[in-house]
């Protein structure tokens, strides 16, 4: 998990925000059946929010 939060850190904000919108098509693909997939990529989702609203403030 620290390792992938480090490699997430080390990309530029727009990089950040097109794995965001991947992430955000990847949601929209799972079906009913498969919504237990749906957490891990919404807490991902959530972390590259994070991390872009703390390089935009200027915060890492």
């Amino acid at each position: 998990m620290k390792k992938k939060l480090e490699q997430l850190r080390e990309l530029s904000i727009e990089e950040l925000s097109a794995k965001e919108q991947e992430l955000r098509k990847e949601i929209i693909a799972i079906s009913d059946a498969e919504a237990s997939k749906a957490r891990p990529i919404r807490k991902q989702i959530a972390r590259i929010k994070t991390i872009i609203r703390e390089k935009r403030s200027g915060g890492a």
